[in-house]
């Protein structure tokens, strides 16, 4: 199994995040992260590039949002074929010879608490159609991230079935609650993350969550509670937006976030995950290049 040579090997550091990044070269708000993998696809190699320089040995395409629901609702001009494929494109050109590229699926985006329920049958089309895409263009395996909802998460597991020959990545976001971690969603993080595994995950975590003191015990709560690969990828902290008079020359909300975890932080408490036992770590919202060189010089 791929997955147990790559933990075997070393290579356990994936990268962190791709939007932030884009933004910081332009990206406009309200404009899909995926059209620039045709606009300015540069810009998005150069992000691939900088991840594996500073030591992630897999990175993941930009199109976590590359499903023609997501894509539809942004009004991208470009179709679910021409995004995804242009993402792997890139990536593999990017990719050293020792590095991996996971093909990045996130949710639909159409399952909310204040919606009704969506078909099932309708979400695995939707992700089977972006999976196909992604595997035909050679991904090395593929992370279904960010999932908040149980059922959705199932059908994406469902369609990514058909690709057997690829390694399967499922995470979920979670939240402490005085019940216990659980999705936004409400369901509960150990039995959810159980369920993927005997659908024939490969693979299961948590990203896309903010550090913190009720998120301390996470770690080790997810080795003890569920057998085999884990993967953990947190954001960098909690952003907190400063007012026009604190700061009258900010110019985005980006430039005004002063909350984040800086690397050391960031490392600091992933190498204590990785000391308890997660097989790979990485990075979601808020992490840069900068972050992923830390950590990798504290996991080796």
């Amino acid at each position: 199994m791929m997955l147990k040579k790559m933990r075997e090997s070393g290579c356990r550091l994936w990268d962190g995040a791709m939007g932030p990044m884009l933004m910081r070269a332009g990206l406009e708000a309200g404009v899909a992260p995926e059209n620039w993998n045709i606009d300015r696809p540069e810009q998005v190699r150069t992000v691939y590039e900088d991840y594996f320089a500073q030591g992630a040995t897999v990175v993941q395409t930009n199109t976590f949002g590359g499903n023609r629901a997501r894509l539809g609702a942004a009004r991208s001009p470009y179709s679910v074929e021409e995004v995804n494929r242009a993402a792997v494109t890139l990536a593999r050109e990017a990719r050293p010879a020792d590095g991996y590229v996971a093909g990045a699926v996130g949710p639909t985006g159409m399952v909310t608490p204040s919606r009704p329920a969506v078909d099932p049958k309708l979400l695995q089309d939707i992700f089977a159609e972006q999976m196909t895409v992604l595997a035909e263009h050679q991904v090395d395996l593929l992370s279904v991230e960010t999932m908040y909802d149980r059922g959705e998460a199932q059908a994406a597991i469902a369609a990514a079935g058909k690709f057997l020959d690829l390694p399967l990545v499922v995470s979920l976001t979670l939240r402490a609650t005085s019940e216990g971690f659980l999705t936004p969603m409400g369901d509960r993080a150990w039995p959810t993350l159980q369920s993927f595994i005997d659908l024939g995950a490969d693979c299961v975590g948590v990203n896309c969550f903010v550090p913190s003191e009720e998120t301390e015990r996470l770690p080790g709560e997810l080795r003890n509670q569920i057998p085999g690969l884990l993967i953990l990828r947190p954001n960098a902290g909690l952003p907190t937006v400063k007012t026009a008079a604190q700061s009258p020359r900010a110019r985005s909300v980006e430039e005004r976030r002063e909350a984040l975890w800086g690397p050391k932080r960031f490392a600091d408490f992933l190498g204590k995950a990785v000391d308890c036992g997660i097989d790979f770590v990485g990075g979601c919202c808020g992490t840069t290049p900068g972050h992923i060189g830390q950590l990798a010089q504290r996991c080796t």
